[in-house]
């Protein structure tokens, strides 16, 4: 998703290099093959740790693809229930609509290194998967 959402931006295709992994990626910007990578925010908050990557940064702030209406063109990561278990998805979507309000999301983020930039973007599973 992340070579079609550089494309999107008008990024050239022969200036994208695709790569296996994460550490993979790091290796080329080390070795000086490319000027930048995209991984997910805990993917780069994790390996950034690495004191032996202290002359690398994450970008922040950092827009991404914008979308004709302004709004972030973002991943989607899920919890997958069976379509069976409405009760569970209801219970769980209650849940997590509670500890978002009182705080308890926020400072989880935080005690991992999360602002609220990371948090994602509030759009319907209904919408995500009409392509929205």
């Amino acid at each position: 998703m992340n070579t079609k959402h550089a494309l999107d931006a008008g990024v050239p295709e022969d200036k994208i290099m695709q790569f296996p992994g994460g550490a993979e990626s790091i290796s080329a910007i080390l070795a000086g093959r490319v000027d930048g990578t995209v991984l997910s925010a805990p993917t780069a908050m994790m390996m950034l740790k690495d004191p032996k990557l202290s002359e690398l940064e994450r970008a922040t702030p950092f827009t991404g693809l914008m979308r004709a209406d302004g709004t972030p063109e973002a991943m989607a990561t899920a919890i997958a229930m069976r379509t069976d278990d409405t009760e569970l998805r209801d219970a769980y979507n209650a849940r997590l609509a509670e500890m978002k309000a009182d705080g308890t999301v926020a400072a989880i983020m935080e005690r991992y290194g999360f602002s609220s930039e990371d948090s994602a973007p509030e759009r319907t599973t209904a919408s995500i998967c009409a392509g929205n």
